[in-house]
């Protein structure tokens, strides 16, 4: 009687579907500005996305539009550096909002959906690993997978909030933001074994995500995130 109820419990164990937070992470991230006429669509969408299972959301908003009658009031220098790096990795010619990148790999304009959501399929067929995050008085752990080796990002973003745009080209609209990043800080490098890390969180009680990617900003490789 003992062994066919462990084998039952078994089998059942065996049957359940795997828990939310064990989908492979997919980071989306939006280059965007209060001061682009064309962005609302693409924070909306991005709004959407965050509400995903498995979706890494950041809202980066870029400095250089700030100078066009209305300044982001979420703009950030390392922002416009990170996309700035992303444009040199990929090739591209030229900065554009809204971008919205899949992955580390994949560019598009930030409101076509269509096209982003078949890179989120493409991102989940070779999907990046998790990097498992827990706070602890004022430290950050993380449980880092074995992996290729590459730079560790520590990103703090903000919750989702909408904002009315009092000038500029969005004159009056009121639009959700989601997630917007407010700080990037690099960890160093990671060793490509398994590993644990503890970093202090400097006082940032906020939702932070981890980064793992390849060298000059290349794919991600690895990523999680802890609210």
């Amino acid at each position: 009687m003992k062994i066919v109820s462990y084998c039952f419990l078994l089998f059942i164990s065996l049957a359940l579907p795997a828990r939310a937070d064990q989908t492979p992470p997919v980071v989306v991230e939006l280059f965007t500005s209060q001061g682009c006429s064309s962005c609302p669509p693409a924070d909306r969408f991005l709004e959407e996305l965050s509400r995903q299972d498995g979706v890494i959301a950041l809202g980066c908003h870029v400095t250089y539009w700030d100078h066009l009658r209305w300044k982001d009031t979420m703009s950030l220098e390392g922002c416009t550096a990170r996309q700035e790096n992303y444009s040199r990795a990929l090739g591209q010619r030229h900065l554009f909002t809204p971008q919205m990148i899949v992955n580390g790999r994949y560019s598009a304009v930030g409101s076509e959906e269509r096209e982003i959501r078949d890179y989120l399929k493409k991102a989940a067929e070779a999907p990046v690993k998790s990097i498992v995050l827990a706070r602890d008085r004022g430290m950050l752990n993380l449980s880092l997978p074995a992996a290729e080796r590459g730079e560790l990002l520590l990103i703090s973003y903000g919750t989702t909030r909408q904002e009315t745009i009092g000038s500029g080209e969005n004159r009056g609209r009121a639009v959700p933001y989601a997630n917007p990043v407010r700080a990037i800080r690099s960890l160093g490098r990671s060793t490509g074994l398994a590993e644990k890390r503890s970093v202090p969180l400097n006082g940032d009680t906020g939702p932070v995500a981890v980064i793992l990617q390849t060298a000059n900003q290349g794919r991600i490789i690895a990523a999680g995130k802890i609210e």
